[in-house]
């Protein structure tokens, strides 16, 4: 039988880890007291979740996640990484929260960032994706292009543009760029052609001439699309 138990203290008043030692006095015994011991870890810190570089997925794409890793440096995580589905229906800069758990119960939550797109088929014609596109001082050119989303359908709300710019661009390497920024009003000149066509009618400045990105600003993103054009 045992008669004496006695125990070496453990303060935890912090995390970390423990071992617990206790000894029984038998009285029968002859080989002297049995030592026994038991290590455990004290850990009161939530675990750490670190998101990943923020992916992009296209509008309404089907199966679209985000997985984050997560680390513990007391009882350790229960899993190293946790997934979260991300929604695709609405374009733009989204957030969705992944919650990890160590092995102690400690729990933490981060928002981790992804954005949504609009699936962008390029300018159509008359405008050129492959070459400088050559346009005249003064003129009306229809600037045409498609967006759908991640199934081939055409997006047919005009929320989804933002504008039209040009920015100064050299027509060769040694050229000179002619402006920084020039801002086309949206105005009315914007139409509709289904199926994910759009128009607008950029009436061209009659100056200044020169070399220039015409970026097509998109509201599911501050990237715009960008077509080479030269103003003669």
């Amino acid at each position: 039988p045992v008669s004496v138990v006695s125990g070496t203290p453990v303060t935890v008043a912090e995390d970390g880890v423990y071992t617990l030692k206790v000894t029984a006095d038998d009285a029968v015994s002859t080989t002297g007291p049995a030592t026994a011991s038991k290590t455990f870890t004290v850990d009161s810190t939530a675990p750490v979740v670190t998101c990943p570089s923020s992916p992009t997925y296209t509008l309404n794409q089907t199966g679209a996640t985000i997985t984050a890793t997560v680390s513990d440096g007391g009882s350790g995580p229960t899993a190293p990484t946790v997934t979260a589905p991300a929604p695709t229906g609405i374009v733009g800069a989204r957030t969705v929260g992944l919650q990890a758990t160590d092995r102690a119960g400690n729990t933490a939550t981060k928002w981790c960032g992804y954005s949504v797109g609009y699936r962008f088929d390029g300018f159509q014609s008359p405008l050129s994706n492959t070459a400088v596109n050559n346009v005249n001082a003064g003129s009306n050119v229809p600037v045409k292009w498609r967006i759908t989303d991640a199934n081939g359908v055409g997006v047919a709300d005009p929320v989804s543009f933002v504008g039209l710019r040009l920015i100064g661009s050299p027509c060769a390497a040694t050229a000179t760029v002619t402006v920084t920024e020039v801002t086309i009003s949206t105005g009315s000149d914007l139409k509709y052609q289904g199926n994910g066509i759009w128009q607008y009618n950029w009436k061209t400045p009659r100056s200044p001439t020169g070399c220039f990105d015409l970026q097509l600003r998109l509201n599911d993103s501050d990237t715009p699309r960008i077509v080479e054009v030269r103003l003669r």
